[in-house]
């Protein structure tokens, strides 16, 4: 039983970013996240400790980005990937949108897109 779960729009208020300027103040990044995972688990026994737990994944990636100081989107995007991989079992593939609005005062925002699996 195969299937995607995720978050779209996950915002997280965090130090990103690799000029001095963006080293000093918190500022958005906005997180789409599909993860590729089995089913079969969380459908046989309908618990949510057999699932992917939303909240989980929001205080893992919450904790990486705040604790991280990360220069760049690319980096923590990577950091991320491996982090839900390594965290949830049933998780085969994570395809993950990390968006920093205010990175490109003439564009809605800066991205990266990544896939990681397994």
């Amino acid at each position: 039983m195969i299937g995607t779960v995720g978050l779209k729009g996950l915002e997280i208020i965090c130090v990103i970013g690799a000029f001095d300027e963006e080293r000093v103040r918190r500022q958005p990044l906005r997180l789409n996240i599909a993860m590729t995972c089995d089913f079969a688990p969380a459908v046989a026994d309908d618990r949510l400790s057999a699932a992917v737990n939303y909240a989980e994944v929001v205080g893992l990636l919450t904790d990486l980005a705040e604790s991280g100081r990360f220069h760049l989107i690319e980096s923590f995007a990577e950091r991320a990937a491996a982090a839900l991989l390594a965290h949830f079992a049933t998780v085969q593939e994570v395809e993950l949108e990390v968006e920093k609005p205010q990175a490109v005062p003439a564009a809605d925002c800066a991205f990266v897109r990544i896939r990681r699996s397994r």
